[in-house]
């Protein structure tokens, strides 16, 4: 009777490991937004380039009127799945919008939230949004 035990308590065991595991993998899955965006190397580009090279996307929600601070959520090269993101954080109750940028001759859809007065208010999202999504977001500093 005691392999018997045994054998039983191995079973639950691998099966709870395994449970674990699985719960795990799912607990990290990022949302597709950031598995889908465009990497590019940000360092090649110098801040004066990147703030003349930035314009509001036709169709898209303009950019708030000041200065202050947003959170990028994503990037993009698509113009339709960069619409499909603004519409999705809309409906989480964010007010998204989209700037543009080009980089080697290749547009970028750059779906952001703010303004935001101060740099706590943007890091307050971005915690927001790591805690309920698990996103890795940034925080961009400038006038629109």
């Amino acid at each position: 009777m005691s392999s018997f035990r045994y054998f039983t308590l191995m079973i639950i065991s691998i099966l709870m490991i395994a449970g674990c595991k699985k719960k795990a993998e799912e607990q990290a899955v990022v949302p597709i937004a950031v598995d889908t965006m465009p990497k590019i190397d940000t360092m090649e580009l110098n801040a004066v380039d990147t703030m003349a090279a930035v314009d509001e996307a036709p169709g898209m929600p303009p950019a708030p009127k000041g200065s202050g601070f947003s959170v990028q959520v994503a990037s993009a090269t698509d113009e339709k799945y960069a619409l499909y993101l603004v519409e999705l954080w809309k409906g989480r109750g964010y007010e998204p919008f989209v700037s543009t940028i080009t980089h080697d001759n290749q547009i970028y859809y750059r779906v952001r939230l703010g303004l935001f007065e101060s740099n706590a208010e943007a890091k307050k999202i971005v915690s927001e949004l790591a805690d309920k999504y698990s996103l890795k977001t940034w925080i961009d500093q400038g006038s629109y």
